[in-house]
Parts: structure tokens; C-alpha cells; sequence
């Protein structure tokens, strides 16, 4: 590879999704009999019971048999593993069919048949098993001794530099790639433990089922799969795949991932480094134009591919923000360290995560796949979107209008649950653009996932049945409606 690189030949740039590591958490922590060891037997077990032509595809019959006789999950909590796992994939259309389906079940057990019919890519959804993994590992634990990031990426020094979450879930990768490689490898090829790779081969179709978590780009403008990258000319003796046989050498695979991942260039880290780098040109003399930085607030879509946009908003402190689709739509929004301010984010966006926050009303748009508040305080949430993630919050009030049951993770106290009772005039829009089920809501249906509290112990919500919400095609002809207009954005809410 060096010599490739001398030559002028771009090498290729790996890094990890951000959405599985975000977002992907269904419990914390995970059941302690979730391990890879429980997982190649899901997969040997699968492949026997299916049809040839189904082997790679998991059933939720078959998942949920598993999840409860064997993890010990309950059958509401091995469901909500598979409506995550379809918002992370982010299929729209199967996702708004199957919403049809189930809002015209009339009993318990036409539900029941309907998700037994609902499959998955076995492989993927074992790399979304892994990723549940991560919270049983102390990230903070993981230090810069135990892995190599990859050489090109730039040096971390634990005792001088800030540790970074995009670090750590790097580092969480590539300690367990051999485990993952030896999870994904041939069936027939397994010899030994996940320590003794040499001997092993992976097929070509598992390598295209590990881009759930990886992605890259070959020549630093596209963005395409680790597999497409993999088997490209200039990567094929260093990634070790054959042609002939369609499949990978382990040993030769793990190391060059090892070599290529690094820093997300489309990251949070990312976006701030581009921010400081602003901020530096406009503290040096002359005229300059620094498009980036708005406040502490930094973007990266004027040069993100389509679908890696993001918009982060930092340490944002008694402010009032309006942003439209022409700043965040299509963007995934990051909103961290934020205090009593307001929030309008009104467009269609991927996804919003909030981080650390404390007194902020924050009004969305429509989102294509998760809403997510952790470790946040006092904050009064209007959001429509596929998934709602709350994790260690308190004094949360969430109007959400959700096709999917919101989950409530570890450590929350006092959450308050009520119908989505916000209108904006493109809300209807954005809303069929991403496909999101307008007839069903199950904003009232919470499920908390958690392994080591129960309601009214450890945590505590309320569902505000008696505040009635208007969907939005008929909000507007509710007596009482208050419109309120900042910064040239019309936004009409319903105050019962």
C-alpha cells in the first residue's frame, strides 16, 4: 500500500456509520446471554430451518423464539429490535406498508401473524445485535493502548488530547473486528476460535452485509460500500479477495480494515475541526467569507455527499433558532451542550440527536428515522419521526408523533408523553415525503427497555391521555388555534 501511495494512487478511506453506533441501542445493557458465541448459533440455526433460497433472511418468528428462550427478552422488547433495526435501514416504503398493515389489525393474534410474515437480512441484523454489544464494554475503559486506529488517521494521545466518542466507537470496532469477521465468515469454514483467522474465507455477500457499518470512498468525492471499495483493482491484493471464488481471505480482510478505518470525515468531529478552522481565517487580517460558522454552530453540507449532511448546534445559550430546509433539510442535527433556548427546526431531516441539554423547547419538522434525547434536563420536545430514543434524561415533556412505540432506556425520571399538538404549513408534505404513517401513532404505547428498573422504580413516565392532539390535516380548523410568526416561519400551535 505504501508503495501504492508513492506511486499516486489514492488509497481508499474507510470509516464507520454513525447511525448503528448512535442509535442503534435497544437495551442498556444488553441480556448477558447476548453473546457472539449466542449469535452463530442464531445463524447456524437459521440456515438449517430455512429454505435454501431464505437462508440469508431472518424471520421474526425465528428472532423471537431466540430473543425470549434464549436472551430471556420479552416479546414487546425482541419487536421493538426489529422496528429499530428498520428505521436504521431507513426503507421507507416497507416501513409505511407494514404501518398500513398493522393499523388494520383488528386482534392480537392478526398482529401477531402480520409481524411473523416481517423479515430481515440475517447477517445485517447480526452486525445490529453486535453494535448492542458496545454498551457492555465501558467505553471509557477502552484506552488508546488497546488499538491501533488506523495509521493514516491523526494521532490520539489519551493524557493530552480529548477522548471523542468517534474514537472510542472506533476502537470498540476494531477490537472486535476478528469476533465480527469470524461471525460473518463461511459456515464451512470454521476452524478454531475467532483468534485463528488464517484458514478462514468470507463470502463476498457478507463482506456487502458488513457496510450496515462501514462505508468509504475510493478517490475522496463518491461514497460507496466497504464491498464495492474491497473488491475495486487497486484493493484487491491488500483486501485479499479472489474472483474466482467470489470470497475473502479473514486474515488478509482484518488487516487491511485495520489499516484503512479512521475518523468519519463527514463527522461531528469533523464539522467542529472545519469550524475552527473558520474561526482561525477570521481572526487573520484581510476580507474573508466564512460560510460555516454561524455562532457555535458548524455545517457540513456545502460539501457532504448527498445523505451525510450535518448541522451541529453547540453550546447554544439563551438563543432563539429558526432553521428551514434550505439550511437543515435532508441533514442529520446534532444539538449538544445547549441551554434555555428555543429551537425551530422545520424541514424534513435524517435524524436529530440531542446530547447534554438543559431548558430548551425544540420543535421539529418531520424526521426520517430517530429522534434521541440524552442526558438531558427540563427540555420540552415536539417532534414527528419514525423512532423516539430517551436515555438517562429527567423532566422531559415530548409531544411526538410516532408509528413506532417510543423507547425509554435507562436512568429517566419523570418523562411526560403527549400527543404531537404542533402544525407548520409544510408539516403534511414533509411528512409524505418521508413516508411517515399518518394514521398510525402510538406516541401513548412507551416501552421501556431497560434491564435493571422498572416503572415506578427506577424510572418513572406519564402518558397524557387527556390532552387530545390534532393530527395536522385538521389542526388548522381548531377554534383557538395561536399563530405565532419568527423569522418569516408561520407555526401554528394547538393550546387545549
Amino acid at each position: 500500500m505504501a508503495a501504492a501511495a508513492m506511486d499516486g494512487v489514492q488509497r481508499a478511506r474507510l470509516w464507520l456509520r454513525p447511525e448503528p453506533f448512535d442509535f442503534a441501542l435497544v437495551q442498556s445493557p444488553p441480556s448477558q446471554r447476548l453473546t457472539y458465541q449466542a449469535l452463530r448459533k442464531l445463524c447456524a440455526a437459521v440456515r438449517a430451518k430455512s429454505a435454501p433460497d431464505q437462508s440469508e433472511m431472518l424471520s421474526y418468528h425465528h428472532w423471537k423464539s431466540f430473543a425470549t428462550n434464549k436472551l430471556g427478552v420479552a416479546e414487546d422488547i425482541a419487536w421493538g429490535y426489529f422496528e429499530s433495526y428498520h428505521a436504521l435501514m431507513g426503507r421507507m416504503g416497507e416501513q409505511y406498508r407494514l404501518c398500513r398493515e398493522f393499523r388494520d389489525t383488528a386482534s392480537p393474534e392478526e398482529l401477531e401473524a402480520l409481524r411473523r410474515q416481517v423479515k430481515v437480512s440475517l447477517l445485517k441484523f447480526m452486525l445490529f445485535l453486535v453494535v448492542q454489544l458496545s454498551s457492555q464494554v465501558s467505553m471509557r475503559s477502552l484506552s488508546t493502548k488497546d488499538v491501533a486506529v488506523g495509521s493514516r488517521g491523526p494521532p490520539l494521545q489519551a493524557a493530552t488530547a480529548k477522548v471523542t466518542e468517534e474514537y472510542l466507537q472506533m476502537q470498540f470496532f476494531l477490537k472486535e473486528l476478528p469476533q465480527i469477521l469470524y461471525l460473518l465468515a463461511a459456515p464451512d469454514s470454521y476452524v478454531g476460535s475467532a483468534s485463528k483467522l488464517v484458514n478462514l474465507v468470507i463470502p463476498k455477500s457478507s463482506v456487502d452485509a458488513l457496510g450496515f457499518l462501514l462505508e468509504g470512498t475510493p478517490d475522496g468525492r463518491s461514497v460507496l460500500c466497504v464491498s464495492d471499495i474491497a473488491t475495486a483493482q487497486s484493493n484487491v491484493q491488500a483486501s485479499g479477495y479472489s474472483k474466482l471464488t467470489q470470497s475473502f481471505s479473514v486474515a488478509k480482510l482484518q488487516a487491511w480494515l485495520q489499516e484503512e478505518v479512521q475518523p468519519n470525515p463527514f463527522g461531528v468531529e469533523a464539522c467542529i475541526a472545519k469550524r475552527r478552522a473558520a474561526e482561525t481565517v477570521a481572526r487573520a487580517p484581510g476580507p474573508h467569507v466564512l460560510p460555516l460558522v454561524v455562532g457555535k454552530s458548524a455545517t457540513n453540507k456545502p460539501y457532504a455527499p448527498r445523505g451525510h449532511g450535518l448541522v451541529l448546534f453547540s453550546q447554544v445559550n439563551g438563543q432563539t433558532i429558526a432553521r428551514d430546509k434550505v439550511d437543515i433539510g435532508d441533514c442529520g442535527v446534532v444539538i449538544k451542550r445547549c441551554n434555555n433556548s428555543i429551537f425551530y427546526l422545520l424541514a424534513p431531516m435524517r435524524f436529530v440527536r440531542l446530547e447534554r441539554c438543559r431548558g430548551l423547547t425544540i420543535v421539529l419538522g418531520a424526521v426520517r428515522t430517530f429522534v434521541k434525547l440524552a442526558h438531558c434536563q427540563e427540555v420540552q420536545l415536539h417532534a414527528t419521526a419514525w423512532v423516539t430514543h430517551i436515555s438517562d434524561c429527567a423532566d422531559i415533556t415530548a409531544h411526538v408523533y410516532t408509528p413506532c412505540r417510543p423507547l425509554l432506556l435507562y436512568g429517566n425520571r419523570n418523562i411526560t408523553l403527549a400527543p404531537y399538538n404542533t402544525h407548520y404549513p409544510r408539516l403534511a408534505e414533509d411528512m409524505a415525503s418521508l413516508r411517515l404513517c399518518d394514521k398510525l401513532d402510538l406516541w401513548d404505547r412507551p416501552l421501556c427497555t431497560s434491564s435493571e428498573s422498572k416503572l415506578g422504580t427506577g424510572e418513572e413516565f406519564v402518558v397524557r391521555r387527556s390532552v387530545w392532539g390534532c393530527p395536522c390535516r385538521r389542526l388548522c380548523q381548531v377554534s383557538g388555534c395561536v399563530t405565532i410568526q419568527m423569522y418569516a416561519i408561520v407555526l401554528s400551535v394547538w393550546q387545549p
